[in-house]
């Protein structure tokens, strides 16, 4: 390879050498029988402009005119800089230098930098424009990941951006992370967890304040603001995928079961969609899901008794959730167990039970829950209270037998069998209806 490469620049007088390697490859195209098709393409700095200029030259000795589609976005031929072009070239150029036709341009060529300015002007307002700048994210990060997550996903939802720009970003950071062929974007977690525990601070700020609960004046000042809602719902949509927490000291598990009875609808199916989320994907923090629940239900006033009982039930669909999911553990244990060896099985137990990392489950916490709500005078509230207290035995049975099914090769410690506040009354069922009738009449 001559030094050829490395002298394009100068002066048109200057002779330019050419590496015959380009020689040969540009003859044999030039005398193909069609008019041919070329497309180039390699790594950086690897040659691809100065080639396509060169071969350009050889292909008009021989064609009255040639089409150029430039796809370098960043330093195009005959373009200014940010330009998909397809150009007609009809004129031979036996100098390097004066093939570059377009001006020199200073602007402002930043691709997010000129989304955020059309946004801005509320210009892309129709769900079908953001579908496909969603598109365009997740196409670009196929490619280039760096440039997506730092010039284009973060500068969307930096915090002085417009509601539509964070939506769009968050979710096609949702969108790389859910592909099938999705790139690791762990170097960049720490930046995206901080720019999403900021948007979710900043939207459970507001939406804490429309919740059934509320006056009238506060939803209404909240609600006004249509695009707020939309951004919330995705940005709950991420939880807990792109992020498990916010800061050290609020809770998520305690912030989302609040916004269960949020005056928007859809914050409210969402709100139970992330703690279904949470459950399914996060076992060790299953328990906190259902003690949230229970501390937000224990807060709500008692002038809301439809609302006490639709939280209930949320709560008591949370644990059957829960039982179900140790359903599906157990299935893949039993998978585990086919696809292994009986004595690395074996040992694989062994490692669960060194881990220390037990279930979480303290029935009696939930089980106080049930028993405060089965004093209600709503009768929709003591029925469901009562199903609680059975669903807290029944779970804690299936805990306990998916944890003897891990450990079968090994010697469990005997516990005690706990005593359910179902337990007591189920064995003084005639006492304790004879009481309520009398308490309700």
């Amino acid at each position: 390879m001559t030094v050829g490469m490395l002298m394009l620049a100068v002066h048109p007088d200057v002779p330019i050498y050419i590496p015959e390697q380009w020689s040969e490859a540009a003859e044999s195209i030039s005398w193909s029988s069609t008019p041919p098709i070329i497309f180039i393409y390699g790594a950086k700095n690897c040659g691809k402009t100065n080639f396509s200029r060169y071969l350009l030259n050889i292909l008009l000795q021989k064609y009255t005119k040639v089409a150029y589609l430039d796809t370098d976005v960043g330093q195009p031929e005959f373009t200014p800089p940010s330009f998909l072009s397809l150009t007609i070239v009809h004129k031979s150029w036996m100098t390097f230098c004066a093939l570059d036709l377009c001006s020199t341009l200073y602007s402002d060529c930043c691709v997010t930098w000129q989304l955020l300015a059309v946004l801005r002007k509320g210009l892309l307002t129709q769900d079908v424009q953001h579908d496909k700048l969603v598109e365009f994210c997740v196409t670009i990060a196929e490619h280039n990941l760096d440039f997506t997550m730092n010039h284009m996903i973060l500068e969307l939802l930096k915090q002085d951006s417009p509601s539509e720009a964070k939506v769009i970003g968050l979710r096609a950071l949702l969108a790389i992370v859910m592909s099938p062929s999705s790139p690791d974007i762990g170097h960049y977690i720490p930046k995206v967890k901080a720019a999403i525990e900021s948007i979710l601070r900043s939207c459970h700020k507001t939406y804490s304040q429309a919740l059934v609960t509320s006056s009238r004046t506060t939803i209404d000042a909240v609600t006004k603001e249509k695009s707020q809602g939309y951004l919330f719902r995705s940005v709950l949509k991420c939880i807990p995928d792109l992020i498990e927490e916010v800061g050290r000291t609020d809770k998520i598990t305690e912030i989302i079961p609040q916004h269960g009875i949020s005056i928007d609808s859809s914050v409210r199916e969402e709100a139970v969609q992330v703690l279904n989320r949470i459950v399914k994907y996060l076992p060790h923090r299953r328990f906190a899901v259902m003690k949230g629940m229970a501390n937000f239900i224990l807060k709500l006033p008692d002038e809301f008794p439809l609302l006490i009982q639709t939280s209930l039930g949320c709560l008591l669909e949370l644990m059957r959730f829960w039982r179900s999911c140790l359903i599906d553990d157990r299935i893949l244990l039993d998978a585990d167990a086919t696809s292994l060896g009986h004595e690395t099985e074996r040992l694989r137990k062994s490692s669960i039970q060194q881990s220390g990392e037990a279930i979480e489950f303290r029935a009696s916490e939930i089980d106080a829950v049930g028993l405060i709500f089965l004093s209600s005078v709503d009768s929709q509230i003591r029925h469901t209270a009562l199903e609680l207290l059975r669903c807290v035995r029944a779970l804690r049975n299936d805990i306990r037998d998916l944890r003897i099914y891990e450990q079968s090769n090994l010697m469990l410690k005997y516990e005690a069998e706990p005593i359910f506040i179902i337990d007591v009354l189920e064995e003084h069922w005639v006492h304790f209806c004879l009481y309520y009738s009398i308490l309700f009449e």
